[in-house]
């Protein structure tokens, strides 16, 4: 499966970002880079295992798209999707998850 993004704009917000208060910056990061990645959480959840005889949590349940500060690049933000370390670790333990 391929999935092609075109972003537009990104120079024009640079700059206005640079004029902005730090703490602004990256609030604005945090919330376009979570709207931007809905699309990917909506395909992760529709195409995550579902086994309904199955009591614990399911992964599907457990993606989430998280934000984080870079620890590498000052001023940049980590936007991630994906299910729980819980979650995944015990896919794995259960061989239903290989990554």
């Amino acid at each position: 499966m391929n999935i092609t993004m075109k972003v537009e704009g990104l120079r024009e917000l640079g700059e206005v970002l640079q004029r902005l208060e730090k703490d602004v910056q990256i609030k604005i990061l945090r919330q376009s880079g979570k709207s931007a990645m809905v699309p990917v959480l909506e395909d992760m959840k529709t195409h995550a295992g579902f086994d309904e005889t199955v009591a614990s949590e399911h992964m599907r349940d457990s993606i989430k798209i998280r934000s984080s500060r870079s620890k590498k690049t000052k001023g940049a933000v980590l936007i991630t999707v994906g299910p729980t370390k819980k979650t995944l670790y015990e896919s794995e333990s259960a061989g239903i998850w290989h990554h």
